[in-house]
């Protein structure tokens, strides 16, 4: 069995095209918005696709630059303005241009706040769908959603309601902070060193969960044969030891012995459509599998709900935001709000690009 290279975004970004060419499949940049810029330049065939895009990037990045120097209960509605408008940028560069006939509604909804509380608290997805073939409304958060989660099977047709504390107990990057604060046990498992290979026509993803054997049936009852039990050799206190090691693998068989760009592809949306989660750190990205059954949706998408609600309450009630939010809310939200928003950006450019981007050397 051979060893193979990780290419063209494998396995989290994989695309059947780009809009813009890279040569490298792993691109670092420290400033993302120099980023987005050169791809709209290279994307744009004409002055007014080049000016709609460029202004739509500038206002995401004044937004999120404000937001980062503000205070806490003024951040979330900086933030949501932001990727409102990154948001409509995904879109159009993902080749949905909205015509000067239509406009772009948020398409998502929050209950009355003044009735509600942080535990109980929902949004809800809307589509608009007239029936006719350019509908005068459209929803970019529904738009996004069909973006970033192209291979998940959706609570449809719409409105989708979501609790904001589930989607928040389902966020990989503050999830074992969750855990403490509320309590119960962590349902995300890390995938330790992942490979890919080939065996003949069989394309394999394989890597070893990073799982206690007590908590490994609520895993197999997600990923089912996916996942085996195996022996490996390790040495504890001075002494080898066969002990067992739990492998998650996905295949598929490619039509001859080549591994090409479609076959790349074919293999990461059966990951993701399996479930995968993933952030980005210094050390690049981190892949993990849930034990959840519900509420499997993209990073980029639980991250985009959370800032939309918490962005409502500062901007229609913020007299509540205490009310709402008692001090063990205020702490993970406040974390939240200092690790996910570069996240958002970094993992929601990846997808639309197949690629890995990075921030050299990030804190994040």
């Amino acid at each position: 069995m051979a060893e193979v290279k990780s290419d063209y975004g494998f396995p989290l970004f994989s695309k059947g095209k780009r809009p813009v060419y890279f040569n490298n499949n792993k691109i670092l940049t420290a400033d993302i918005w120099a980023f987005w810029d050169y791809a709209i330049k290279a994307k744009s065939k004409t002055n007014e696709r080049k000016m709609i895009l460029s202004s739509l990037l500038e206002q995401s990045k004044m937004f999120y630059k404000a937001a980062e120097d503000s205070e806490l209960r003024s951040k979330p509605l900086l933030y949501y303005y932001s990727f409102l408008n990154f948001a409509k940028l995904v879109i159009e560069m993902s080749g949905k241009e909205i015509t000067k006939t239509q406009r772009f509604d948020h398409g998502i909804e929050v209950e009355d706040a003044s009735q509600t509380h942080f535990y109980n608290a929902k949004v809800n997805i809307k589509k608009f769908n007239s029936g006719d073939a350019t509908p005068k409304k459209r929803s970019v958060c529904y738009e996004f959603m069909e973006i970033v989660e192209p291979t998940i099977h959706h609570s449809f047709p719409p409105p989708l309601e979501l609790n904001i504390k589930e989607m928040l107990k389902q966020n990989v990057g503050v999830h074992r902070i969750f855990s403490n604060i509320y309590g119960g046990e962590e349902h995300f498992f890390k995938l330790k060193n992942p490979k890919l290979r080939k065996n003949g026509k069989d394309l394999i993803f394989e890597s070893e969960v990073d799982i206690d054997k007590k908590k490994m049936p609520s895993l197999q009852a997600i990923y089912g044969s996916s996942i085996t039990t195996e022996k490996k050799k390790a040495t504890i206190d001075g002494v080898e030891k066969e002990i067992d090691a739990f492998i998650y693998r996905q295949l598929i068989t490619m039509p001859n012995y080549s591994v090409t760009r479609s076959q790349y592809l074919l293999l990461s949306q059966k990951i993701r459509e399996a479930g995968i989660w993933y952030f980005l750190s210094k050390d690049g990205y981190t892949i993990y599998l849930s034990a959840r059954a519900d509420y499997r949706y993209s990073p980029e998408f639980i991250i985009y709900t959370i800032m939309f609600f918490l962005g409502s309450i500062t901007r229609y009630h913020p007299y509540l935001f205490d009310d709402i939010l008692d001090k063990d809310d205020q702490w993970i939200v406040s974390e939240f709000l200092g690790t996910q928003p570069k996240q958002f950006l970094y993992l929601t450019t990846s997808k639309v690009f197949g690629l890995e981007l990075r921030e050299p050397y990030a804190k994040f």
